[in-house]
């Protein structure tokens, strides 16, 4: 790579780490990229992960410092998007691909509604850090999670979080950070599989991943500072992007 790819390359791991600490949502950004600049369908998928490792584990990892992770619902979260995943990725050979597009046309409407629900996000702002979640929506939202991501994937992990705060009532920066370890666990085990295959190009998904980290980083501290504004802006950001996303498909 010549010097103002790998500076493009950082430039645009620092913008996907930003939207994806907050709302989720970075491989909207990063997978069109590497599809481009390597070969779309596996390898561009496969590199990805690698972001996505780094993006929700720095993530994770400010959030947590913040006092905004909350390891019950974490690991019980986890659970159900594993659980889900698993049969969402056996459905898959069942289903055709253009179910897909009419998944993500079904999705984008979705997050918008809920950006412009003034009155839900002054409600839910007012919730503490640590008050309990409502656990039969936990447990539906990590199986719905988990069948999305496994039986499509683009923009899981806004639905993650979007899930979490409606469904599972959690407050908005524990909904973030809840979000964030079925992410990375997701990402981690996806990272193993697709690099024992050889779908993994290590120097241009470890370069994207240094701004990753630096958007991570950015946006989760941002967002702790006022999270509502953050998280509808990036909400913004992602509908858009999935909307373009099935437009351009």
């Amino acid at each position: 790579m010549d010097t103002l790819t790998t500076i493009f390359l950082v430039l645009l791991g620092v913008f996907a780490g930003f939207v994806d600490s907050i709302a989720g949502g970075g491989g909207l950004i990063t997978v069109p990229v590497f599809s481009i600049m390597l070969e779309p369908g596996a390898v561009a998928i496969g590199t990805n992960k690698i972001v996505g490792c780094v993006s929700t584990a720095v993530a994770l990892y400010v959030y947590r410092r913040g006092g905004h992770v909350t390891l019950k619902g974490n690991w019980t979260f986890a659970f159900m998007v594993g659980l889900g995943a698993v049969v969402g990725a056996w459905c898959s050979r069942f289903v055709s691909p253009e179910v897909y597009k009419w998944l993500i046309a079904a999705m984008a409407p979705v997050v918008l509604w809920i950006v412009f629900r003034r009155e839900m996000w002054i409600k839910q702002s007012m919730r503490g850090d640590h008050s309990r979640p409502n656990l039969r929506g936990l447990y539906v939202a990590g199986l719905g999670c988990g069948f999305y991501d496994g039986i499509a994937g683009p923009g899981g992990g806004t639905l993650m979080f979007l899930s979490l705060f409606v469904l599972a009532r959690m407050p908005l920066l524990t909904s973030m950070a809840t979000a964030k370890i079925a992410n990375f666990t997701s990402a981690s085990v996806a990272l193993v599989t697709f690099a024992s295959a050889g779908q993994v190009v290590w120097p241009t998904g470890l370069t994207v991943a240094l701004g990753m980290a630096a958007g991570a980083a950015t946006g989760a501290s941002y967002a702790m500072k006022n999270a509502t504004v953050f998280a509808r802006f990036a909400l913004l950001i992602v509908s858009s992007l999935l909307i373009l996303r099935l437009l351009l498909s």
